[in-house]
């Protein structure tokens, strides 16, 4: 009886080795929420003009395939206002965006410091640059083509026209499970 239990054991380990080898290896991990598998990127200009105290520009509407969602990461901006003693007095992105599972979108607005860069107008055109950026991950819902994206910028005094130019930058990502 020993004999065969030492047989029963001898073939269940023949033929369980296999098995417990190939356990051994890792398995490749699946790349399910990769922003980099869905990017976008949207460049924008607009001016700001006459006695406008500020310039809403929407961002047009992006096909938003079901179960998706935008993931904002980069926002920047860079305006150039004529004469130099104008400036820039706020600038900010509107994104709308549900907090959890289940909850009504809300807007949020996400505020840029803007900087101007130099102590110098330009020379040729009397204008300082004035730059804000954005880095960081803000989630927009789409639920239809009229929620976009809302760029805001304001400025003071209203006198000559301000050209800008900005850019948007990120991924559609998953939804969380509803």
């Amino acid at each position: 009886m020993t004999t065969n239990r030492f047989q029963l054991l001898a073939l269940a380990a023949a033929l369980l080795a296999p098995a417990a080898l190939h356990a051994q290896f890792s398995q490749p991990v699946r790349d399910v929420e990769n922003p980099s598998q869905n990017a976008f990127v949207y460049q924008g200009s607009f001016t700001i003009t006459g006695t406008n105290n500020s310039h809403v520009e929407w961002v047009p509407a992006i096909t938003v395939p079901l179960g998706k969602r935008w993931t904002i990461e980069s926002v920047g901006f860079h305006c150039r206002p004529v004469p130099a003693s104008s400036s820039i007095s706020s600038a900010y992105f509107s994104v709308r965006t549900r907090n959890g599972v289940g909850q009504p979108v809300q807007q949020i607005s996400i505020p840029i410091l803007m900087t101007r860069q130099g102590t110098v107008a330009h020379q040729t055109s009397n204008t300082f640059d004035w730059v804000g950026s954005f880095s960081g991950r803000v989630y927009h819902d789409q639920i239809d083509s009229s929620t976009r994206v809302a760029i805001v910028i304001g400025r003071k005094p209203p006198t000559d026209d301000v050209p800008c130019v900005f850019s948007i930058s990120g991924a559609l990502t998953n939804l969380p499970l509803q």
